[in-house]
């Protein structure tokens, strides 16, 4: 199925993408291949290892207390992943989320997790692009590119939430914060993620779109914010075989002036040899913030001594 030559990328990727669309998702044997050949994935090995050699990142000690698993296995493997990510750049250090939205791929590549890093770091980079650039708020020109859509295809639903006070915060930033794991089955956020890597990442923002407008009818039932944060935190009795074929149709059937192609970058492999710096986010305030973690660590630290 898949023939690993760089000339012929774009020959195999067509050809994937139409076994997808026939067959909705890959064959669980074959998907951490696929997922590697469609990301690129460098194998930047000597990169990796030396992330690995540094100590334990701080931010990762309470881990364990926050998210008991019963893995041990997984539970070093997240370990491992979180404290990478957080030596690679400061901003996985600040994230409260972040757990929650690499769980599955971690748990996916449990016996690579060389490949299961660099898979969270193209996912992290591409289809998580823009979304720091003003932490602590949300990305509000993502949102903004969430509302536009809905703007055009559901002007009613749009105008409910508007009415009732629900912002895309609640529809739509919290669900992308998990990367769909409440409002997904395990076999369908696999299923779903397929698409996203065979996708450019603007796919994701059509997805999002076609969730909200296949849950309409409930939608427009509620009024209460809480009702809202309940509806966005389980997952709800609606087919994600429909909910992607729809994303497709939307993708084929919206303007330029509101199409999230236009506004996000398509996908880029992450550099070979070394892994790029990643400070998409306000420095100040990321710096400032693990600087005051790191004196609060040390007085605890002399707290105990005493």
């Amino acid at each position: 199925m898949i023939e690993a030559k760089e000339d012929n990328t774009t020959l195999n990727r067509r050809k994937l993408l139409k076994y997808l669309k026939h067959y909705g998702s890959y064959p669980e044997e074959y998907r951490t291949m696929v997922w590697r050949f469609l990301l690129k994935l460098p194998e930047n090995r000597d990169a990796y290892e030396t992330l690995l050699e540094k100590n334990l990142h701080p931010s990762v000690k309470d881990f364990r207390k926050k998210f008991p698993l019963k893995s041990d296995r997984v539970a070093k493997s997240m370990e491992k992943v979180l404290s990478c990510l957080a030596h690679w750049s400061p901003i996985f250090e600040e994230l409260d989320y972040l757990p929650g939205m690499i769980f599955p791929f971690v748990k996916l590549f449990t016996n690579d997790m060389f490949s299961g890093f660099e898979t969270v770091m193209a996912v992290l980079t591409n289809w998580c692009q823009k979304w720091w650039e003003y932490y602590p708020n949300p990305p509000i020109e993502c949102l903004g590119v969430i509302e536009d859509l809905l703007s055009y295809h559901d002007p009613e639903l749009l105008s409910h939430f508007a009415k009732n006070k629900i912002t895309s915060q609640v529809y739509a930033w919290g669900i992308m914060q998990t990367l769909f794991t409440e409002i997904t089955s395990k076999l369908d956020w696999l299923k779903t993620w397929d698409h996203f890597v065979t996708n450019p990442p603007a796919y994701m923002y059509y997805f999002i779109t076609a969730y909200l407008l296949a849950s309409r009818t409930s939608l427009l039932a509620v009024e209460s914010v809480q009702d809202y944060q309940f509806f966005f935190t389980r997952v709800n009795p609606v087919s994600i075989d429909k909910i992607i074929v729809s994303a497709y149709q939307l993708h084929s059937s919206t303007p330029d002036v509101c199409s999230p192609v236009t506004f996000f970058e398509p996908f880029k492999p992450l550099m070979r040899g070394q892994y790029a710096i990643f400070n998409k986010y306000p420095e100040f305030i990321v710096n400032y913030q693990s600087k005051m973690k790191e004196k609060i660590r040390a007085d605890e630290i002399e707290y105990l001594r005493r």
